[in-house]
């Protein structure tokens, strides 16, 4: 008889992984110019806190940022090897520059809070304290958007501003994840 997996079942091969702490980075937002580092504390069987952080430093071009945000994840599985969802809190400021078809450089920054729920996954690489981490999430984001001191464009390449600053304000509704750490 074949029975269907559920995401609670454990794999009975696997040994059961006792860590309540996990520290993460997160290696793909440090090829787009960002340091994300984030702290999982499992303080009960199921139950865990979850703090990030991260900053943006000017790479490629003069933008820069920072973000910090909490989460509560309940773990389907007793460990930190596990699927969770989660709701989470998070707050950034960022600013940039872009330049409009006459090559007039414009500032903008950008506040952001975002709240919402999010559903991931933790699993260790080849039964090691090492783990890889994902999440993907929806929040409703409490955003606001401003001009430097050469005002607002007429428009940005071929989008309208307000199109262009709609994107960027909501932008912040998805809530994406990966990195990868150590559990101990």
């Amino acid at each position: 008889m074949t029975s269907v997996p559920s995401f609670s079942q454990v794999d009975a091969t696997d040994t059961i992984d006792h860590s309540s702490h996990a520290i993460n980075l997160n290696p793909l937002g440090i090829l787009g110019g960002a340091l994300g580092l984030s702290y999982e504390y499992l303080f009960m069987r199921h139950h865990g806190i979850f703090v990030d952080g991260s900053y943006v430093f000017p790479l490629f071009q003069k933008n820069k940022g920072y973000g910090a945000g909490v989460q509560y994840r309940f773990h389907f599985h007793p460990r930190m090897k596990s699927n969770y969802i989660g709701a989470f809190y998070t707050m950034g400021y960022a600013e940039a520059s872009i330049p409009d078809a006459n090559r007039v450089i414009y500032d903008f920054s950008l506040k952001s809070q975002v709240a919402g729920i999010n559903y991931g996954w933790r699993s260790r690489l080849f039964k090691t304290k090492l783990h890889y981490d994902y999440r993907f999430g929806l929040g409703i984001p409490f955003s606001t958007f401003k001009w430097g001191k050469n005002g607002r464009p007429e428009s940005i390449g071929s989008l309208r501003t307000r199109t262009f600053e709609n994107i960027y304000k909501y932008s912040a509704i998805l809530d994406l994840g990966f990195s990868v750490g150590y559990s101990f």
